[in-house]
């Protein structure tokens, strides 16, 4: 179901809600099922050292391995920081034989 207006989702669109789904939960938060989500919300607020950053692209790639299982992970690029904080997160991967991209918005 699409989180934003309640619709039926399936194929792609579904497997890009889930990969922002579980990126943007914190491990932990989510009440009969505390080892759900990514340690990402925890680290996007850090000075982006190079430490940082392969930090999160470890995040990235442990939460979607192991949380979807549609999509095997090739590639993690962020953009620079907006005005405002938020980081984009480009991720990159198979989908059912397919090369696909998704932006996950942190912010």
């Amino acid at each position: 179901m699409d989180r934003n207006d309640g619709q039926p989702l399936k194929g792609w669109p579904h497997v890009q809600q889930s990969i922002a789904v579980i990126l943007m939960t914190p491990i932990g938060s989510r009440v009969m099922r505390r080892d759900f989500g990514s340690e990402v919300p925890l680290l996007i607020d850090r000075p982006m050292t190079s430490q940082v950053v392969l930090a999160l692209y470890a995040a990235v790639a442990d939460a979607l391995a192991r949380w979807e299982p549609r999509f095997r992970l090739v590639g993690v690029q962020m953009a620079q920081p907006t005005a405002s904080g938020a980081i984009t997160i480009r991720v990159r991967g198979e989908y059912q034989g397919d090369i696909v991209d998704t932006d996950v918005e942190m912010t």
